[in-house]
């Protein structure tokens, strides 16, 4: 069974929003970096709070900028797209079944991945093979 899927039946984001998504994170690093040097009450005592929400604003920026269209989105992205996503998601599969062998040959303690650690993995490997592919056709 194939399926025939056309640009407008995927609701991705208007071509701008990279930029939107790329302010977000550059925002988000220059913030982490600031609240890191200041020395202000608050700060330290929402250390773990705030360690949060820098980390689920960075994901936000790659989100919107995974999901943004390309300027000519045609059959060829969109192909290009689902072989990123699958990629990105095998890649991650693995790495989580891995992880506690590694651990154990390593003799680090036992962790597990969170699930910013996996969205945020598997965004980049999606970002980075995504363009990798768009750079060699």
């Amino acid at each position: 069974m194939e399926i025939k899927l056309n640009q407008k039946q995927i609701a991705w984001f208007p071509n701008r929003y990279k930029k939107i998504g790329i302010g977000i994170i550059i925002l988000t690093i220059i913030s982490s970096i600031v609240f890191r040097f200041l020395d202000v009450e608050f700060f330290r005592t929402q250390k773990h709070l705030l360690g949060i929400i820098l980390l689920n604003s960075f994901i936000l920026g790659l989100f919107i900028i995974a999901w943004s269209k390309e300027k000519i989105e045609d059959e060829m992205t969109i192909y290009m797209r689902l072989s990123a996503i699958t990629l990105s998601f095998t890649f991650a599969v693995i790495m989580v079944i891995m992880k506690p062998v590694f651990d154990t040959i390593f003799q680090d303690p036992l962790e597990n991945y969170s699930g910013q650690e996996i969205i945020i993995m598997m965004l980049i490997i999606f970002l980075s093979s995504y363009n990798m592919m768009k750079i060699r056709s």
